[in-house]
């Protein structure tokens, strides 16, 4: 996380897999992303932050079917993130996320928009 104007940029990585089964179709999805937050604070003292502000993102889809055809996608996602953290050690925070939001990409020649939405637990070393 960088401090800008009293602005915190951050860069987020995201990682995550599902399956669905629909009768005899089953499919596999895998998907990674890179995001980019821009976070104000709306609270800091000197051991806790709360911060909000919009994300954007790249994330990069795979999915594999019955058929073991896999295709893949790369699409843009957008937002809203929050972030409560705890100052534990010096320059040592714990971070509690959440994102909210949407996501467009190419899948099998259709677009697809989905809601998106996001919990997560973290560390963070800032320097």
């Amino acid at each position: 996380m960088r401090q800008v104007a009293g602005l915190a940029l951050r860069v987020r990585g995201e990682f995550s897999s599902s399956n669905a089964r629909f009768q005899d179709y089953q499919s596999s999805f895998l998907r990674a992303g890179l995001s980019l937050d821009a976070l104000w604070p709306l609270y800091r003292a000197d051991r806790f932050a709360l911060l909000l502000g919009p994300t954007v993102g790249v994330p990069i889809v795979r999915q594999h079917d019955v058929w073991h055809e896999s295709t893949y996608s790369v699409g843009l996602s957008y937002g809203a993130t929050a972030s409560a953290m705890l100052r534990s050690y010096r320059s040592t925070w714990l971070v509690l996320s959440a994102q909210g939001g949407g996501e467009v990409f190419r899948l099998d020649n259709q677009r697809v928009q989905r809601a998106t939405l996001g919990v997560s637990l973290g560390g963070l070393l800032a320097f």
